[in-house]
């Protein structure tokens, strides 16, 4: 099951959807873009659930290829599931005599890091002074923006 945890519109046509995911166990921050390659229209609520359910293998697959990045050739969770829980073993490499050119091993794991993380605004708004939202508010040019700005960070 996927967690949608926030959205962010991408020029009206896409978003991108900030995921958490169960994966062997663990619970992974992933990012994705929806419609991704799809003429599937931009979906918010119980469609954007629905949809992101059915592409959790799709985001598990690009987890597991991200944290083991020398997996042999494994094109589907299953297999890659299978792979991981067989010891994660990387085949000999052998020469065309079948001579032993670098010996079977275990892959390495590494720690997953999502590519794209859920982006924090510039400041809490429930922690900003009233007065400090009014004058966000009230800042009609760049100008007037960027001294608010940075009286907020002075403080």
């Amino acid at each position: 099951m996927v967690i949608i945890n926030s959205t962010k519109d991408i020029e009206g046509a896409k978003q991108w959807v900030f995921i958490t995911l169960a994966v062997n166990g663990d619970s992974i921050e992933y990012t994705t873009v929806q419609p991704w390659n799809t003429d599937v229209p931009v979906l918010s609520g119980q469609d954007l659930v629905d949809w992101c359910n059915t592409q959790e293998d799709r985001y598990k697959f690009d987890i597991f290829k991200d944290m083991y990045p020398d997996h042999p050739n494994i094109q589907d969770l299953e297999a890659m599931e299978q792979w991981i829980a067989d010891g994660c073993i990387i085949p000999a490499v052998l020469d065309e005599d079948d001579n032993e050119v670098e010996p079977e091993r275990v892959a390495e794991k590494v720690e997953w890091t999502n590519k794209h993380p859920v982006e924090q605004d510039l400041f809490d708004r429930k922690k900003a002074s009233k007065e400090t939202l009014a004058a966000l508010d009230k800042a009609g040019t760049i100008p007037q923006l960027k001294t608010v700005l940075r009286r907020m960070l002075i403080k």
